[in-house]
């Protein structure tokens, strides 16, 4: 028999591994979660549920029938939060933002088709730029203070792990040298590409439904397709994805060739080169160059495949000629030297390469600039400004703000950390660090933290207001409560003043708490104006007059500020290990850190291909193979969608009806939906007014209801012209009478909707008016 949770009534079914013969003819109430990873059980009150489609990862649950239909559930959690090992998703945070951000276009772009197109050119070349910006960190250190600094002074090799770097065949050779260290790099290079192939395996292999077969992959790229979220292949770009993710990975391997080979001939100090370093170099700005250029299409084919591999193959070439040039050099005939020296030719390459970063982020800003002048939808409540160049620019300062702060505690674990600026202290061995490292890591670290600090004060201040002013709260559920006597009855209402037989102060409090949670629920629609000024107040400070990659006597901030800074932002990658530890052990630990990725990995990866795979890939696609199942075995389908599940649910309805067979009737139901309050506000371009009234003008959705709280901090009214009657706004607590002795009336926020009765009612309510 079914084992119920949470008070749910259900009827006796036989219990197993094995499903009963299910009859999928009636109505059918069919779930979908929201964020978080929600198992099986907790989505359908169960303990034991049956799976009857789709594997351990992600698939469709069936409980007990209840309030007369039968009742599914798809769990799509495992796409996640259920795998220990997702949680090093984490550490590809700066790429998950710069995919996220090229979809977060303002809606005005859309009504001009060139200037759109140049924004989503610009978008992917600012994801290549900041691939190689990380590469390129990664290298410094690996390259410059490990296998250059470190491993030409005896005295930071004694220790055990350069063993290495203390070979007689390459100790005394800067240039062999290099190669070990450039090892690193590879190594990372390596794992991207691993990662970026299991993912697309696991992740977009599931192709839409369609009459009579699957659809075939198409080879556009998402953001490419005119119809936005209702093109029937908006999740089915998987080729796209894979070619990009190859130019990509081009591009690094190219990068890390011109490096080793400009190191190496700058490091000979006037000797005599052998081969020349220009022929693995040329080949690597060739490779550079079409990796630049293999970003602009939008479509693949026969061509762009064969592009794509000679990309590859000549960047494995590059790198087997800069290989080849660094092993062969002589062996310097002067002493080497020891003293505080950066490699040789890092600061000309920094500037090139922080050059194209800027170049790219500064065309994206212009696209914005330029969309300003168009009109927006009148009255729509978006993103205050900028928000693609605002997450793009948050993603490089993310990702050199920890990378840097590692950069400077890997020297200062080598030895003593000498800015070119600043005198030794006398300890050896000495590691030398360009000054702009140092001004970096404070900037990157300190302007942000006291922004954060200053936001959270202010709010804090607001959130405290909110509940010294709790009249309106006490009047609004004392005119919606029942007439209950206090004295003979033992309901007791939270809004009862002044009486000492009930009074007391948890009862005095609760209006203020609820005061304070619809003001709680505010803050998220304010986060813009934190990254706003935190970057533009950044962005002044990083580019004030005078600044830049600076010569050792100029003026810079102290090394002691520069010391706090990197030691604090060290202790960001070191949590996210903590975090990753605990996440091999503790699902719940794993649930909560996939709240970031099912939010942030919702859209394909059509801008930056090494980021965390899409979950909604497989996710869209396989809830319209189960819709289109039920549909065909006569089923009425009442789809009832959950915060992030809302999205999926609305994803997959809205496409068009090239996706649907022609007689779909469904009845949606959303609750704690952010269709509005976060993914209309944030991309604008996709969930339109248009989008959510098309829901119900295709014929597909005979009738959607939402319903939503004001304490709700992430869900809320979709409020798109002609959807007025749609919504439903409960209140919650549900009401302020409780029994004497027990707890008074819980604040439901975002998910007190499953155990919300007066919802549950009114969706039964519902169903028998429905024409199917």
């Amino acid at each position: 028999m079914a084992l119920p949770i949470f008070g749910a009534v259900t009827r006796n079914r036989p219990a197993g591994t094995t499903p009963p013969p299910v009859d999928l003819a009636g109505l059918t109430e069919l779930r979908v979660h929201g964020v978080g990873g929600s198992t099986p059980q907790n989505l359908l009150a169960d303990l034991a549920p049956q799976q009857v489609w789709g594997d351990g990862i992600s698939g469709f649950y069936r409980t007990a029938d209840t309030r007369g239909r039968h009742v599914e559930g798809y769990s799509w959690g495992g796409l996640t939060s259920r795998s220990g090992t997702r949680v090093l998703w984490l550490l590809l945070l700066p790429f998950a933002l710069a995919n996220l951000a090229g979809w977060m276009w303002p809606l005005a772009i859309r009504r001009a088709p060139r200037l759109f197109r140049v924004f989503r050119i610009a978008a992917r070349m600012a994801a290549l730029a900041l691939t190689l910006n990380v590469l390129f960190l990664v290298s410094v250190i690996a390259m410059d203070y490990v296998a250059y600094q470190c491993g030409g002074n005896r005295a930071c090799v004694a220790s055990w792990w350069p063993n290495p770097l203390r070979m007689a065949a390459v100790a005394p050779y800067p240039g062999r040298r290099l190669l070990v260290g450039a090892l690193v790099p590879l190594l990372a290079i390596g794992m991207l590409a691993g990662l970026s192939y299991r993912s697309q395996l696991r992740y977009e292999q599931v192709r839409p439904p369609g009459a009579p077969d699957p659809r075939e992959p198409c080879p556009r790229s998402a953001a490419g397709l005119e119809g936005g979220l209702r093109d029937p292949d908006f999740w089915n770009t998987s080729p796209y994805t894979r070619e990009l993710g190859r130019t990509h990975l081009a591009a690094g391997l190219a990068l890390l060739a011109v490096l080793i080979a400009y190191a190496t001939r700058s490091s000979l100090s006037g000797q005599g080169a052998v081969l020349a370093w220009w022929w693995p170099a040329g080949v690597a700005a060739a490779v550079l160059a079409g990796a630049v250029a293999a970003v602009v299409p939008e479509r693949v084919n026969a061509a762009a495949h064969v592009f794509g591999r000679t990309l590859l193959g000549g960047a494995l070439l590059a790198l087997a000629l800069a290989a080849l040039f660094a092993w062969l050099q002589p062996r310097p005939g002067a002493a080497q030297v020891t003293g505080p020296h950066e490699l040789p030719g890092l600061r000309p390459a920094m500037t090139w390469m922080y050059g194209g970063l800027a170049a790219t982020l500064l065309l994206v800003l212009a696209c914005l600039v330029a969309a300003s002048f168009f009109r927006g939808e009148p009255g729509r409540k978006a993103f205050r400004w900028g928000a693609p160049f605002m997450v793009l620019v948050l993603a490089a300062a993310l990702a050199n703000a920890v990378l840097i702060g590692l950069l400077i505690r890997v020297a200062a674990a080598m030895g003593e950390v000498r800015y070119a600026s600043s005198p030794s202290r006398g300890a050896e061995p000495v590691i030398a660090v360009l000054p702009v490292f140092g001004d970096l890591a404070a900037y990157l670290f300190l302007e942000p933290l006291a922004a954060i600090v200053l936001f959270a004060c202010v709010q804090a201040f607001l959130w405290w207001r909110a509940g010294r002013a709790d009249n309106s709260v006490r009047e609004e559920y004392s005119a919606a409560g029942r007439d209950r006597s206090t004295s003979t009855d033992p309901w007791l209402a939270t809004t009862v003043d002044g009486d000492p037989r009930w009074s007391t102060p948890a009862m005095q409090r609760w209006a203020t708490r609820v005061a304070r949670a619809r003001r709680l629920a505010v803050v998220p629609l304010t986060l813009d104006l934190l990254l706003t000024g935190m970057i533009g107040v950044g962005l002044l400070l990083l580019f004030r007059p005078g600044w830049g990659i600076r010569a050792n006597g100029a003026e810079r901030v102290s090394s002691e500020l520069a010391d706090l800074a990197t030691a604090l932002t060290t202790l960001l990658p070191i949590v996210v290990l903590m975090v990753v530890r605990a996440g091999w052990k503790d699902s719940t630990t794993r649930r909560t850190v996939g709240v970031l990725w099912d939010v942030g990995t919702f859209w394909p990866r059509g801008f930056h291909p090494l980021a965390p795979p899409s979950y909604a890939e497989r996710a869209v696609p396989e809830l319209q193979r189960r819709v289109w199942f039920l549909h065909d075995n006569d089923a009425r389908i009442l789809l009832a969608g959950h915060s992030q599940g809302t999205i999926l649910a609305t994803a997959a309805l809205a496409q068009s009806a090239a996706v649907w067979p022609p007689d779909l009737r469904v009845v949606l139901v959303t609750f704690g939906s952010p269709l509005r309050t976060l993914y209309g506000r944030n991309f604008p371009a996709y969930f339109t007014d248009e989008l959510a009234q098309a829901l119900l003008s295709d014929g597909h959705v005979t009738t959607w209801k939402n319903f939503y709280y004001l304490t709700d901090y992430i869900g809320g009214s979709p409020a798109a012209p002609g959807l007025r009657d749609v919504d439903r706004l409960l209140p919650d607590p549900p009401t302020c009478w409780f029994r004497y002795g027990d707890a008074l009336p819980q604040i439901g926020s975002h998910s007190g909707y499953w155990h919300d009765r007066t919802m549950w009612d009114e969706i039964d309510a519902l169903l028998p008016r429905t024409t199917w």
